[in-house]
């Protein structure tokens, strides 16, 4: 058929790129899609999932700054310490 209308399994020439008449072309929102998705999964893997518990307890912690001559401070506000001896 000559004319405007293509048959079927011909190739249309659209400025650089070949089309076969029946191909589906991406939309043009896929590439923000895929990255909107791999931004969400980086994000995902940043943020912890469960907390990190303490490396010593208060107990263990108080028993370290006792044998090496300090004094050990209970302070809700601050969080407990130890200040050192000044003959350190």
């Amino acid at each position: 058929m000559a004319g405007s209308s293509q048959k079927r399994g011909e190739i249309a020439r659209r400025g650089e790129r070949v089309y076969r008449a029946g191909m589906r072309r991406l939309p043009r929102a896929m590439p923000a899609v895929v990255f909107g998705l791999a931004l969400s999964g980086l994000a995902a893997c940043a943020t912890p999932s469960a907390s990190v518990p303490p490396l010593y307890t208060p107990v263990e912690l108080r028993a370290e700054c006792e044998r090496h001559g300090g004094w050990w401070h209970l302070d809700d506000l601050r969080g407990d310490f130890c200040e050192p001896n000044g003959q350190m």
